[in-house]
């Protein structure tokens, strides 16, 4: 499942591909042979050319560009260009370094994230062109560039109505890489491994809700191809009553399909000596809003609301996949928020796991009631994580205040916050960090309980973030707060889940 054309392609034509570049003459004599090949299919050229090789735009046009379109293309400052090659169209990108003159450079677009962006988009084309071949030509070129390439080739694959070539771009053609020097297979293996990641979450995401309740999301969750470094336990029903877990099974109790919290383990087979981190993931896997019932229109994407969920789980992929080394524990608190004569109520108290009283102020407050037991878990597990990261699809003010393509970042570390904040610039995976306002808890002030589950309506992304602080026992903890939707854009040209903050904190790890 989930195979990969870039290992593929790489596999079909690795002689080539060690092959170091061939000088400008040979080149050129070997670009005329392909021109003149247009018979026997699409031939496409990309030339992906660093800072330094950015004067060799006048040859490559000169070589591949015909009449008028020649003195345009010389004179264009633009980073990408399209030249119609006579076998098969021709871009040639130019990527430049972004400055980030304010905010300390934390928006600026990073190398790795403009050539993602740049390939994922060029992919789009050679996907409809069926190209027999596409030659990938590096010139000048960084790894993080070259990293950035690939994994917005492979990102840009994913389809959901084509499952079976949804990770292959062209599933009949051939990638041809030339770069001078060493192979990329261990690079493009990187590549393939973090693309695969983000891919994952986003088809969890798109799948219909009808597919993907809780009991099936957990067994989906099982049947995955994991190492024997992973380990896969589920909590049902009689586990979370056992474990307390009043809040996640108060979300879960109107729905036919039971709550469950799906925990995963991953340890690296030699011995590490780096801390364990745990992650936790939001997985409503449909919020109607309960008996606070949603109107229609916000209801329409609920199925995205397991995608702090499908985020960890792709990310758990991630881990697995590229033998980590160190240890890591991931929680999927799973329910689905249905309309039932057993549903909660507003007023109903449940006593969390953590021992704190809950009313029921808004039955559509209920990613923060079940990410509330799963962080208790996860903070007083035995492996004693030093960090624990949840992720959410949690508030729609935090979309009026950073929109859709950056996720809120709350945290109780000042060093956290700028490891994250730096970690999303890399990866072009963005976040920003907003305040925990302490004294804004008392919008959730209750006569029947330690406190409500909503406050009133402003400040919201702030006051669900403090409602979660209480439940991780002082501990290290980020909160990311994201919408988990976009597209058509990049390597995200199948608009719906985009797999937010996968790439984040694929690079925060890295970097540990």
């Amino acid at each position: 499942m989930f195979p990969s054309w870039i290992l593929q392609a790489q596999s079909a034509h690795a002689a080539s591909s060690r092959k170091p570049a061939q000088p400008k003459s040979v080149a050129k004599k070997h670009s005329r042979s392909t021109k003149k090949s247009s018979s026997t299919g699409v031939i496409a050229h990309v030339y992906l050319l660093g800072e330094s090789k950015h004067s060799q735009l006048a040859d490559l046009v000169e070589q591949w560009g015909s009449g008028w379109e020649k003195k345009a293309a010389r004179d264009s400052d633009k980073e990408w260009m399209q030249l119609p090659g006579e076998a098969g169209p021709v871009w040639i990108l130019r990527p430049r370094e972004s400055r980030g003159l304010s905010h300390q450079g934390l928006l600026a677009e990073s190398l790795y994230a403009k050539c993602r962006d740049l390939l994922g988009t060029v992919a789009a084309s050679l996907k409809s062109l069926q190209a027999q071949e596409v030659h990938l030509h590096f010139e000048g070129t960084s790894e993080e560039m070259e990293l950035g390439a690939f994994v917005g080739l492979e990102m840009a694959t994913y389809s959901f109505k084509d499952q079976e070539k949804s990770f292959r771009l062209l599933a009949n053609s051939k990638l041809i890489y030339h770069k001078e020097g060493d192979s990329l297979q261990d690079l493009i293996k990187r590549a393939s491994h973090r693309a695969q990641a983000v891919n994952r979450a986003r088809h969890l995401v798109n799948t219909p809700p009808n597919l993907k309740v809780p009991q099936m999301l957990a067994k989906t969750v099982k049947s995955m191809n994991w190492s024997k470094r992973t380990q896969i336990e589920v909590w049902n029903t009689e586990r979370l009553k056992k474990e307390k877990c009043h809040l996640i099974l108060a979300v879960g109790q109107g729905s036919p399909s039971s709550p469950c919290l799906v925990k995963i383990s991953y340890r690296p087979i030699k011995k590490s000596t780096k801390p364990l981190v745990a992650f936790v993931g939001k997985g409503i896997t449909f919020d109607t809003g309960g008996l606070d019932l949603k109107p229609s229109a916000a209801m329409r994407l609920m199925k995205k609301d397991m995608g702090g969920a499908a985020s960890t789980l792709g990310l758990a992929y991630w881990v697995d996949q590229s033998q980590y080394d160190g240890p890591v524990d991931f929680y999927l608190a799973i329910a689905e928020n249905a309309v039932d004569g057993n549903s909660m109520r507003p007023g109903d108290v449940f006593t969390s796991r953590a021992g704190f009283e809950v009313e029921i102020d808004n039955t559509d407050a209920e990613g923060r009631l079940v990410l509330a037991d799963a962080l208790d878990v996860a903070a007083t597990s035995k492996a004693q994580p030093e960090v624990i990261v949840d992720m959410a699809t949690l508030t729609g003010a935090c979309r009026v205040a950073l929109g859709v393509e950056m996720a809120g970042l709350f945290t109780n570390d000042d060093d956290l916050a700028e490891e994250l904040a730096l970690a999303g610039q890399r990866s072009g995976d963005l976040n920003w960090r907003l305040p925990l306002v302490d004294r804004y808890f008392s919008t959730y002030s209750s006569a029947f309980a330690d406190f409500k589950n909503s406050g009133d309506s402003f400040g919201g992304a702030i006051t669900a973030a403090l409602f979660l602080q209480k439940f991780v026992r002082g501990k290290k903890w980020i909160h990311l707060d994201m919408y988990g939707w976009g597209g058509p854009v990049g390597p995200l040209h199948f608009a719906g889940g985009n797999g937010q903050s996968v790439q984040a904190l694929i690079e925060w790890l890295e970097s540990r």
